[in-house]
């Protein structure tokens, strides 16, 4: 889940507490390297903005979309 990590991480499979059992005891044992994952920006400003360029790019005919 983008919007909720970031840093360094580690995945383990969901719903799965064995899994996850078996990372972090790994993680204790220093067995394990965490994945770097970078932070997104899912501000109002950031998703207000790719909004606008999706729509003015495909209401602005310089597409495949509007050449059918």
């Amino acid at each position: 889940m983008p919007e909720v990590t970031f840093g360094e991480v580690i995945q383990f499979e969901n719903r799965n507490s064995e899994d996850l059992s078996n990372k972090l005891e790994k993680v204790i044992k220093n067995e394990i390297d965490f994945q770097n994952k970078e932070r997104k920006d899912f501000s109002k400003e950031k998703i207000t903005s790719d909004m606008l360029s999706l729509y003015k790019e495909v209401l602005g005919g310089n597409n495949e979309f509007n050449k059918r």
